[in-house]
């Protein structure tokens, strides 16, 4: 596949899972599309956003995840939202991709409410796609498959698609917009295991109350056991790639 220009914004100023997360896009897109250009943004380090343009100058824009539950009110947060409101209804040739906090905030941004869970949901998870999801991760169902696998790292959830969306995975997992634009996904394809042990065992992850109910090596040792099961990351991201590639 030709490279691509693509813009990815990850919100954490905790260094190696910030070193990771950028070595986990690097890897799939060097494996899917080498020599694309990938440019990283922080909102937690630098109130720096891609530049948007009536023709875009990027191919992909990803809206990545946080290793913080977010706030309401924070500066952040706030610009994140500036920015998404800006990709949602002004720049509309722009593709869009959003993941975990990105598939969120674009659902709520289109009308969506929020639920929460009771337990978080981790690690690698079998998601049933619809049959228009089926269509579009065709490279994965040609076999009769008719469900992803891809880790989660989450509690809080979208009780519903949001207008304009169509849903490609059931209970909202993944979401696509009417006008093929935008393509959002609760789950994270771009995880490696790697990153998600260390998301797993990290101090803010109990803080956060993700693993605070992980009290017992057992319990541990299943989490991390099926942090490193197969999932279908890399498939995923060639769907991507073929579907901004598409006019």
């Amino acid at each position: 596949m030709s490279p691509l220009r693509i813009a990815i914004l990850i919100h954490t100023d905790d260094p190696k899972p910030r070193r990771m997360m950028r070595e986990s896009f690097e890897h799939i897109f060097e494996s899917i599309a080498p020599g694309s250009k990938l440019d990283f943004f922080n909102l937690l380090l630098s109130p720096n956003l891609p530049t948007l343009t009536e023709e875009p100058t990027y191919d992909l824009v990803i809206l990545g995840g946080t290793t913080y539950p977010p706030k309401p009110g924070v500066a952040w947060m706030q610009n994140l939202k500036d920015f998404e409101h800006k990709l949602n209804s002004v720049y509309t040739k722009q593709k869009v991709m959003g993941i975990c906090l990105g598939h969120q905030t674009l659902a709520i941004l289109n009308g969506s409410i929020m639920g929460y869970s009771g337990e978080p949901e981790l690690a690698v998870t079998d998601i049933p796609l619809t049959p228009a999801g089926q269509e579009f991760f065709s490279n994965l169902t040609i076999n009769g498959r008719s469900s992803l696998r891809i880790h989660e790292f989450h509690q809080r959830y979208i009780t519903s698609p949001p207008s304009g969306f169509k849903e490609l995975a059931e209970n909202c997992q993944i979401l696509l917009s009417d006008d093929d634009r935008i393509i959002t996904f609760q789950g994270h394809p771009e995880m490696s295991a790697a990153l998600m042990e260390e998301l797993l065992l990290s101090p803010t992850s109990k803080e956060s109350g993700y693993t605070s109910a992980i009290n017992s090596e057992e319990a541990k040792s299943a989490l991390l056991k099926r942090a490193n099961l197969d999932h279908d990351g890399i498939a995923i991201f060639k769907s991507i790639v073929d579907w901004v590639k598409r006019p």
